[in-house]
């Protein structure tokens, strides 16, 4: 047969998992936000004018640039400027998307 004490503690017991227990979380109202389709450049990075090194590639590009007098006047851009330049409906590029997106999420989903 129980003792109070032991109901007491039982008790207890109970009441401190049913107040600690997780409570489901409510779905945010954006969880249903579809994944953006990217679109752009059949060719999207342009030409390094220095062939593949196994060593150094950046510091070749670089170098090539700085040859070709990159950065000297206007239209006269570094590779990585040339690179992330984002082209057509300015702010957003020439995806359509007027910047709307986030680019965080890894891969894409078909």
């Amino acid at each position: 047969m129980p003792t109070p004490r032991s109901i007491t503690g039982f008790t207890a017991a109970l009441l401190l998992l049913t107040t600690l227990a997780p409570v489901a979380a409510h779905a945010a109202p954006n969880t249903n936000t579809p994944y953006p389709v990217f679109k752009g450049d059949a060719n999207p990075v342009p030409d390094d004018r220095t062939g593949y090194h196994t060593r150094n590639q950046l510091q070749a590009i670089f170098e090539a640039d700085v040859a070709a007098r990159a950065g000297s006047a206007p239209g006269q851009d570094f590779w990585i400027d040339r690179m992330l330049a984002r082209t057509g409906n300015q702010p957003g590029g020439s995806n359509g998307d007027a910047n709307q997106h986030l680019f965080s999420r890894a891969g894409s989903r078909s």
